[in-house]
Order: C-alpha cells, then structure tokens, then sequence
C-alpha cells in the first residue's frame, strides 16, 4: 500500500518525506542518507534534517549559512547545524514552506507569525512573505511595492546571489527553483551516465531519491 500510494504523491510530498525531525534530548538522528545538513530551533526544542542544496535556491539568505564542501566534508560527526532563530513551531513552518510552498499559518500565534515573517525576509522567501501578508494585514504594516521579493541575477553562477525583484515579477515557486537548482552544477552531487556514452547528466540525490524508490534505496 505504500508504494501504491507513494505513485501519486506530488514532487513536494516525496521531497518533504526525506526529511526529518526530532525534539529535545535529540537521541537519535532523523531523515534520509540524503540529507546533508541540520537547521535548529534557537531553543533546541527541534531540529530538521534536510538538504543545503534545496535551501540554497529556496531561501538563499539561509543556504548561504549552509558549510562549504569541505566542511561539509571535514565534519565527521554528522550533518552540519544551522541555528535559525525562533521556536519549534516557527521552525517547522518555516521548513514546510521550504519544502512544500505551503505551511498551516493558522497554527501559529500572532508572535509566531511575526517571527516568521522576519525569517522570511531574512532568508529571502518572498512567497512566504506574501503568504504572511495576506495573514497579517492589516495586523502588520503594509509591504512595499517590492515587498522584499528577490530573485536570482541570470548573469550570476551562483544562484545564491539575488537582487531586488520588481513588484511585477512572478513569486518563485518549489518546482522553478528545484529547475534552478538543477542548472547549477556547482549545487549537484551525483552524474548519470551510459557506459556506451552518449548520455551524461548531473543532478542532485535529494531529486532522485525523492523521486524513485531505486535511488532512495542506492543512497541509504
């Protein structure tokens, strides 16, 4: 039954479902092999095992505290930690809109909102941005015309470099930014390839093991 249904889960879900969490004492680890990289509540009550490579398009302000390859490399413990201000629930959402494009605001406290919304704008999601706008207001004062929104330079390699975005452009979403992060070489991990050549490809575990069942097993 589980793989019947796991068919027709959307990109989001399987992606998500690589992930993990754990509460304070933290006793043992969460998420798949793929996951390269841990983000903690400031109060240690949750931590979350996801991928940098997915931060880094999705919310550059926090891929860009994501470690270097060779820290990465270096750090024989486990996946590096990124401590993201706030508490577990801000934390959790945050992470669900990361992963999904959506996160149930309606959980959340007026303060955990506003938090929130300072993470947004920290880390450079101008879709949560808006999402917590259409929330708040008019509780919040309004947004600017470009709201904060940014997105990626075409001229740059890195798409962790942004600039503002005008208040007509279009809000990035999961499956335009999983694109990007697939034209980024720098950002992939694995290649395919034929061994009667012609076909080459790089790409990211992450993508492939949420996708199939094969590669989530290659890569555990």
């Amino acid at each position: 039954i589980f793989f019947r249904c796991r068919r027709y889960m959307t990109f989001a879900r399987q992606l998500y479902a690589l992930t993990g969490q754990t509460a304070h004492p933290h006793d043992a680890p969460a998420g798949h092999a793929s996951c390269n990289c841990i983000v903690q509540s400031q109060d240690d009550a949750l931590r979350c095992y996801v991928h940098f490579e997915v931060l880094k398009v999705r919310a550059p302000g926090l891929g860009a505290l994501a470690p270097t390859e060779a820290e990465r490399n270096s750090n024989a413990t486990g996946p590096p930690m990124i401590r993201v201000p706030g508490g577990a629930a801000v934390l959790r959402a945050l992470v669900d809109f990361i992963y999904t494009d959506h996160c149930a605001l309606a959980l959340l406290k007026r303060a955990e909102l506003e938090a929130l919304a300072d993470l947004s704008a920290r880390y450079q999601l101008p879709g949560l941005a808006a999402h917590l706008h259409r929330r708040l207001d008019p509780v919040c004062s309004p947004l600017p015309d470009d709201a904060g929104l940014v997105e990626a330079d075409p001229a740059s390699t890195d798409p962790s470099e942004v600039r503002p975005c005008p208040a007509s452009c279009t809000l990035p979403t999961l499956q335009g930014d999983i694109l990007t992060l697939l034209e980024h070489a720098t950002l992939t991990d694995v290649v395919l390839w034929s061994p009667s050549g012609g076909f080459e490809v790089a790409t990211c575990r992450s993508v492939l093991a949420a996708r199939s069942e094969y590669f989530r097993q290659l890569f555990s």
